[in-house]
């Protein structure tokens, strides 16, 4: 599968892109991981902003765990802290380090149901990210997931068969790609409500 030029052009622009391209070719071709700074220092904040929900919503249940079995052997709140802290340093690094290549198993699986075929869809999501950093994604986040993948899914059944190669990949990343309508009027509903509750409270 040939890319345009214009998708070239845009590709091109877009250094994220260019960064994980590098990336996920040496991932294949050395199968050597490449460290992910900005995965290292937000985490968690990153697997949403690049659409890793699955894994996202395992981190916020571990840490959940984590707290419900320190409250059952009474664990004081000041170790809980530390401890948390510890993980959390131990969790940066190895997602600092294994990151690209959790993304890249991402964009294949999703290359290869065919998003990167769709003319209006993004493979980052900012508004869910700056809603993780407020602290209301557990709540607000999977409104904008839903309508991610009710809007790309009603689409993807009409995909053709795809090979999953660096054209492809690389089609998935470009972020130049229109917002599905969905898409928006989620963001604009969230937004709103966050408005609203911050001038309320």
């Amino acid at each position: 599968m040939s890319l345009d030029e214009k998708t070239k052009y845009l590709i091109s622009l877009d250094e994220n892109a260019q960064y994980y391209k590098k990336a996920f070719e040496r991932l294949e071709k050395e199968n050597k991981n490449t460290w992910n700074w900005v995965a290292f220092w937000l985490n968690v904040v990153w697997m949403i902003y690049r659409k890793m929900y699955l894994y996202a919503f395992m981190y916020y249940i571990a840490i959940v765990l984590f707290g419900v079995v320190g409250n059952f052997f009474e664990v004081t709140k000041t170790t809980l802290g530390v401890l948390l802290g510890l993980i959390w340093i131990v969790f940066s690094c190895c997602l600092g380090y294994l990151g690209n290549r959790l993304y890249y198993h991402v964009v294949k699986k999703r290359v290869s149901e065919g998003y990167h075929l769709l003319e209006q869809y993004c493979p980052t999501s900012l508004t869910a990210a700056v809603l993780t950093l407020m602290g209301g994604s557990i709540v607000l986040v999977p409104i904008l997931w839903l309508a991610d993948y009710m809007s790309a899914g009603r689409r993807l059944r009409h995909a053709e068969e795809v090979i999953v190669d660096g054209n492809s990949v690389a089609m998935y990343l470009n972020s130049f790609k229109k917002i599905p309508l969905m898409v928006k009027l989620a963001n604009a509903i969230v937004i709103i409500a966050v408005v609203v509750f911050c001038y309320l409270v």
